[in-house]
Parts: C-alpha cells; sequence; structure tokens
C-alpha cells in the first residue's frame, strides 16, 4: 500500500544520457537510453505525471552546442581594426571587409563568401593608405553596388572604393583635410534617401552629405573641448532622424536637428554618469521597448555597462554587464531568438569572445565563453547571417575568424501567436508543478534562453498534462512540436 509522501521527502531525478565510448570522449551526449533514479518516493498522486529529464552534460569546451568551433578564416591577417559584413558581389552572402593598421599591415580587403560556409582568399584593396584606422560599406552612387569607404589615421584622409560589379579598380581620394579619424560609417543623416558618409575625427564631427553622382558637401562639427575616441550612430528621441553618441572624456550627445548638428546636448550628455573616459560605445534596443538603448566601456570603473533609453534620449544607469580590464568591441544580436538582444564582447586583455543572455527584460547573464583568442589582440567583433540559415553568426580578430550559430532551439521564425493558443502553460499553486493544456498531441522540449536543453521530447496529450518539473524562477523557451508544425513559447517561472 502507498503510504502519503511526507512534507521533508524530495523527488531527485537524474538522467544520464549515453550513446557510445568514443561519443562520451568528445563529451557529447545523445538521448538513446535514460537511466532515472528515484529518491524517496513512497507514492505518486493520482493524477498524470511526466516527470522532466534533466540533462547533466559534463562539457569541457564552452560553445554549449550553440556555436560551432571557430573557422579561421587567414591566421596571416593581423591588426585588424574593424570588420564590416555586406553582399558586394551581390549574390545573397554576405561578404567581409577588413581594415589593418597595426603590425606595418596597412590594409584594406575583401574576403568573398563562397556560399559554402567558408571564404576566398584576401583582396587587397589597397596598401596605399596609411594605418587605416575603419571601413565602412553603402551603395554610394546608388547604382545597386555597394561601395567601401576607409580612413587613414596619419594620413588624415578619407578615401572611397565605388563597387564595379563586384570589382574595385578605384581608389578616389574625398578629403585629406581630417585630424587623426578614429571612425567611419555610412548612414542617411538627413533622410533625403541617400546615404551620408560620417566620419569620426579626433575633435570633431563631420559629414559629407551626398549630392548623388558622386558629389559630397562636407559639413564639420567643431569642438574645443574635448577629444573623441568613438562612436555610435542611432535614433534616440524617435523623431525619424539619426544621432550621434560620442565616447570620449565623458559620453555626448549629439542630437540630429533635421540633418543638422550643432553642440552637444548637456542635459542629455550628463545623463550617462560614466565617470571616466569612455573608449566603446554601441547602442541596442535592450530592454524591447523599441528605444535605442545604450552600452559602454567606462575605462576608469573597467566595466561594461548599459544604460536604458527613456525613449526621449535620456539614459539612466542599469546593469554593470561585466568588470574587465578593457573592452574595445561589443555586437548586440538575438543568439538564441528567444526575442530579445543579447551582447557579444571582444575582451581584450583576456583575449576571450563571450556572450550575455539576455532574459528579455534586461538583465544579463554571467559571460558564456564562446572561444578564445588571443590575449591583448582580440580587440574586434561583429555579427552576421554568413550562411543564410536565419541566425546570426559571429566574425572576430584576432585570429580572423568566424563562429556559425547553431542554435539548438532551432526558431527560424517568429511563431504563430494564433496556432500557439492551442497550448496554454500554467504553474501550480506550490511552484512545483507545471500544468499545459493541448488541444492536441505533441511533444514538448524546453531549453533556458543560453539555449541549453532542460528537458527533452515530453509526451503530451490531448487535454491536461500535469509536469513534475522542478525548474528555477526564471525565463525559459518551450517548444511545441506536432505531427505538422514547431511552435516556441516564451514562459517566465515564479
Amino acid at each position: 500500500m502507498c503510504n502519503k509522501l511526507s512534507a521533508n521527502q524530495h523527488i531527485h531525478i537524474y538522467i544520464i544520457q549515453i550513446k557510445t565510448v568514443n561519443d562520451i570522449k568528445k563529451n557529447k551526449y545523445a538521448l538513446t537510453k535514460s537511466y532515472i533514479f528515484e529518491d524517496k518516493i513512497n507514492c505518486l498522486p493520482a493524477m498524470k505525471i511526466l516527470f522532466a529529464s534533466f540533462l547533466m552534460l559534463c562539457i569541457n569546451y564552452s560553445l554549449f552546442a550553440q556555436f560551432d568551433p571557430p573557422q579561421v578564416i587567414d591566421p596571416d591577417v593581423f591588426g585588424i581594426t574593424k570588420i564590416v559584413a555586406t553582399d558586394l558581389n551581390n549574390d545573397g552572402f554576405k561578404d567581409l571587409i577588413t581594415s589593418q593598421k597595426y603590425h606595418n599591415n596597412d590594409k584594406i580587403s575583401v574576403f568573398f563568401n563562397t556560399g559554402e560556409e567558408s571564404f576566398g582568399e584576401q583582396l587587397i584593396l589597397t596598401t596605399n593608405i596609411d594605418t587605416p584606422e575603419g571601413v565602412a560599406a553603402g551603395d554610394l552612387n546608388q547604382d545597386g553596388w555597394n561601395d567601401i569607404a576607409g580612413i587613414s589615421l596619419v594620413a588624415n584622409s578619407l578615401y572611397w572604393f565605388p563597387n564595379a560589379d563586384g570589382n574595385f579598380p578605384n581608389e578616389i581620394p574625398l578629403d585629406t583635410g581630417l585630424v587623426h579619424p578614429e571612425d567611419i560609417e555610412i548612414v542617411d543623416i538627413d533622410n533625403d534617401g541617400k546615404p551620408d558618409i560620417v566620419v569620426l575625427d579626433h575633435t570633431n564631427i563631420i559629414v559629407y552629405y551626398n549630392l548623388g553622382n558622386g558629389n559630397f558637401n562636407k559639413i564639420t562639427t567643431p569642438n574645443d573641448d574635448f577629444e573623441y575616441y568613438a562612436f555610435s550612430i542611432a535614433d534616440i528621441d524617435g523623431d525619424g532622424f539619426k544621432d550621434i553618441i560620442i565616447g570620449s572624456g565623458q559620453v555626448l550627445v549629439y542630437m540630429n536637428n533635421n540633418g543638422l548638428f550643432t553642440t552637444h546636448d548637456i542635459a542629455r550628455s550628463n545623463s550617462i554618469a560614466n565617470n571616466g573616459f569612455c573608449f566603446m560605445i554601441s547602442t541596442a534596443d535592450l530592454d524591447g521597448n523599441n528605444s535605442m538603448d545604450l552600452i559602454i566601456d567606462g575605462n576608469s570603473n573597467s566595466e561594461i555597462s548599459w544604460y536604458a533609453n527613456d525613449g526621449n534620449g535620456f539614459f539612466s544607469y542599469t546593469e554593470a554587464v561585466e568588470n574587465t580590464l578593457q573592452c574595445q568591441a561589443v555586437t548586440t544580436t538575438d543568439i538564441n531568438e528567444d526575442g530579445s538582444l543579447d551582447i557579444v564582447a571582444a575582451l581584450f586583455q583576456e583575449g576571450e569572445i563571450v556572450w550575455y543572455a539576455n532574459d528579455g527584460f534586461g538583465d544579463f547573464s554571467e559571460k558564456r565563453l564562446i572561444c578564445n583568442g588571443t590575449p591583448a589582440s582580440t580587440i574586434v567583433a561583429t555579427n552576421a547571417d554568413l550562411n543564410n540559415d536565419g541566425m546570426y553568426d559571429l566574425i572576430w580578430s584576432h585570429p580572423f575568424s568566424f563562429n556559425l550559430n547553431r542554435n539548438p532551439v532551432g526558431i527560424r521564425n517568429k511563431p504563430n501567436t494564433a496556432k500557439l493558443s492551442g497550448f496554454t502553460v500554467q504553474q501550480s499553486a506550490e511552484q512545483s508543478m507545471v500544468i499545459i493544456k493541448a488541444q492536441t498531441t505533441a511533444s514538448l522540449s524546453i531549453f533556458d534562453i543560453q539555449g541549453h536543453c532542460i528537458a527533452e521530447n515530453l509526451t503530451l496529450e490531448a487535454g491536461t498534462n500535469t509536469l513534475n518539473l522542478p525548474l528555477k524562477s526564471k525565463l525559459y523557451l518551450f517548444r511545441f512540436s506536432t505531427a505538422t508544425d514547431t511552435y516556441i513559447k516564451k514562459i517566465l517561472l515564479k
């Protein structure tokens, strides 16, 4: 006869999944056979209970099956200052552009995507530019082909490489009167439909307004008080015009007034309590409120921090994502495709490429190591969908490499919310049970927001299913698979 389970008795379920001896050596475990051990179980309630299968992985590598191991594009490409991903030959795949300035490299180069998850050999566009600090891409002459622009730190010059059907035969100097330019972007500043060139000079903002037919109008916004180190361009107040946020001795905000800039906005700049020099700056909507938030490296604070935008371009300190000696690059993308932007960082001193998972509310996990680079040389990171599988991959240096994103959750498109209404999820009052009402039979897999599989292929029957799932209080992805479709639902357990 079954006795009642006393209050101090707990159920512990462990599942070890083993495939072959070779897989064990490689730390790869497949769901072939499950060994379930139940501790202190005297009886079960008179209800249908599906016990969750929790996977205990002994993984000694850091990719968590989220990313492929890094593929080195070219081990001899040193001193990269910037990487840009864009389609240069109109074949539908993202190619890579690099600028190199260290170790006497002085090159601007292109690496064409083969379309087979690899890249061709380095195509050097020029070695004539002294210390290329950055590159940018955009269709400047509006002929349907993305052009390249680059800046020289020592020669104080701006160059344009027009794209001729995927080739770059010409190098056109646009300006030789810069003052130690720090970065460059190509964006439409005045909303006239033509991409403009924006250069962050060491003490000036310079916009080359695109007049069409290869002609530009240079307008400089000078300052006498600050040195500039980094910038990000984004519409921070929702007026449809892209503003400029600059890393300096403090963070400076320049508002776009119908395509023009004057002095920095003191009130908005003072809303960012940086307390130190800022050498890295990025913008992204981290809390999902449709406004561009701010990510900075406060060098004096030795941390990567983010600041929430109130929607009008005023920022408030929210969280220190990481304490690190120096971070020179971050990029944001929805790595695990849970609907929230995550942060990827190149940690300079540590020589690491890491990511921080966003829980959907702007709270970030501890760093997750993607791969090791070279200490004191890993300074550049960006992201792009390199193989057209709908997931954003990582490109970084040094060494010049990429990691393909193999998200195990496998969300390709936003789920159909109408069809998702066929599955409802509730917690029991004691929060130890998850109750799922299903309109049809299905299988359920559960992932955390890092993409780790928590439970796999649990059988759901049409009707009410009660699952004993001792899950921690956090955000999960429930994947429902029916005979014809797969749907993903984001579930916050309390």
